[in-house]
């Protein structure tokens, strides 16, 4: 989490010295996370002093906490200040940030419960502050109290929609993207975010936002709702999937040339362009432009791109690197190896992902691109090689990396033969199907079983939930090469959806058609 206690140290020494702002005072950066002004700064003359003493717990408190070589100590003396008599008859400016650091410290030393309870406490004094509404997020999604998280997050968005763009787009993501999410929840946050005016340009727009609730209110019934959401979805593939799903029909005209999927991804592609332009020391802007070529089938520009990263990392002085972020590397080296692999590149493919799957993600072993690394040996049909990438992904990963590492374990096994390993792996993706369904059809589809499949794929497409989806995976994307690992199954899914009772349950719903697109998901 890139985030600092600058909003928090300015105010408690602001009001140390209320005739100036701290921040301009000690040479404070703004915050880093919200990029906002200190909120004392301006307004000091009219609040009372804080108690000199208590201040000075403050700071040193503050101090130890940023520096995180003491938390304990920080612990202590942050205890000993909220335990003062006089700490309750101290400007409320003074109490929310001292609560706000007692719960810093608590997050910062692994104690989530603890945090959450102190930043809760704190936003009962002063709501306002974006800084403890992405913290106490954060804490929640930690703790799994997901709803919470969502919730947490909808209320930063309503209270400093100008400041999302500071933060993580992941943490945005993942609760969007959430299973465990209740249905309420993920759209009270959608619908925060669409309220918000969010435009995401940097990352390429907000659209996927806007499609996801757009889905939420066809999935309620609300055509009302639809009509104001859905011209601001534009990224290519949710055009796809409003094209597919006839609960779109009464919004949207299939004929017009915005919703024409090829000139929308076209379009993508030059709003990112732009965006890389703009600010070329983001390394995740470079990232959404590779996936975005990538669906364009722009393979070559992909390559280069990554090429051009590689220089600037290469000539980049000692402990300079040339983006301020360099957490995107990994995914930046992975689109690399899926524009080798695109243009039949393999061996130069599988060296860039084995290479990208021994970075660290986000300062831990990675765990995305070792499973995308096993998934590849798996399409390969190198078995052993794809087992031993998932045994080094190791278990600590989120619900849905399971799912993928036991698809990846599952397809080895059964390369192998190993056909009570494979069963136990199909056991595991059934028993945690509500992760992602789409995984376990696929399991099923890898498996050879096309009458459980075509039941699964029949109850998806009438269930209103997973309709979208399953619609979605249906249609005929442009292909990438198929690997040796892939024929079986490649085979096995074209039957499937050329079952009569497949067609019939999804000609009820939707429609399937040729996309001139390539699929990145």
């Amino acid at each position: 989490m890139r985030t600092t206690l600058a909003l928090l140290v300015s105010t408690a020494l602001a009001l140390a010295h209320p005739s100036q702002s701290a921040a301009q005072e000690d040479g404070t950066p703004l915050n880093e996370r919200t990029k906002t002004e200190p909120r004392s700064a301006g307004r000091q003359d009219a609040r009372p002093a804080v108690a000199p003493d208590l201040v000075g717990l403050a700071k040193r408190s503050v101090a130890l906490a940023q520096a995180g070589d003491d938390l304990p100590e920080a612990r202590r003396l942050i205890g000993n200040l909220r335990a003062d008599a006089r700490f309750e008859d101290q400007p409320q400016d003074f109490r929310f940030s001292v609560i706000g650091v007692a719960g810093y410290i608590e997050m910062r030393d692994g104690e989530p419960e603890a945090a959450r309870t102190l930043f809760r406490q704190a936003l009962q004094i002063q709501d306002t502050d974006p800084d403890l509404w992405y913290w106490l997020s954060w804490v929640e999604a930690a703790l799994a109290r997901h709803d919470d998280a969502a919730l947490s997050l909808a209320a930063l968005f309503r209270r400093a929609p100008e400041q999302i763009d500071n933060l993580p787009d992941e943490h945005i993501w993942r609760l969007v993207n959430e299973p465990e999410v209740s249905a309420a929840a993920r759209t009270e946050l959608l619908q925060a975010i669409f309220d918000s005016g969010w435009k995401r340009e940097a990352l390429g727009g907000a659209g996927r936002f806007h499609y996801e609730l757009a889905l939420a209110r066809a999935i309620e019934g609300d055509v009302t709702a639809q009509r104001r959401i859905v011209p601001g979805v534009d990224d290519p593939t949710d055009i796809v999937r409003m094209r597919s799903d006839k609960r779109f029909d009464a919004v949207i005209d299939r004929d017009d040339p915005a919703l024409a999927p090829r000139a929308a991804a076209e379009r993508r592609v030059a709003r990112l362009q732009a965006q890389v332009r703009r600010a070329p020391e983001r390394l995740d802007i470079v990232a959404e432009l590779q996936s975005a070529l990538l669906v364009a089938g722009r393979f070559q520009e992909m390559i280069t791109l990554a090429d051009d990263v590689q220089s600037a990392i290469d000539a980049a002085p000692d402990g300079k690197p040339p983006y301020e972020d360099m957490d995107p590397l990994p995914w930046v080296q992975n689109l690399h190896a899926k524009a080798l692999e695109a243009l039949g590149r393999f061996d130069e493919s599988l060296a860039l992902l084995e290479a990208a799957s021994r970075l660290e993600e986000k300062g831990v072993p990675n765990v995305s691109q070792a499973l995308n690394l096993a998934q590849m040996y798996a399409s390969l049909g190198r078995a052993d090689d794809a087992l031993a990438a998932a045994d080094r992904a190791g278990n600590d990963m989120s619900g849905y990396g399971r799912m993928v590492k036991a698809s990846a374990e599952q397809r080895a096994h059964l390369l192998k033969g190993e056909l009570d390993a494979a069963a136990k792996a199909l056991d595991y993706l059934r028993e945690n199907r509500s992760i992602s369904e789409a995984i376990f059809l696929s399991a099923l589809v890898d498996a050879g079983d096309l009458d459980a499949a075509a039941a699964v794929l029949v109850a998806q497409l009438a269930s209103p939930e997973h309709r979208a989806q399953a619609l979605f995976e249906m249609q005929t994307f442009n292909s990438f090469p198929t690997l040796p690992g892939e024929v079986a199954a490649t085979a096995n899914w074209k039957a499937l959806i050329a079952r009569p009772d497949v067609q019939a349950a999804a000609a009820k719903v939707g429609r399937i058609a040729k996309v001139d697109l390539y699929r990145w998901e």
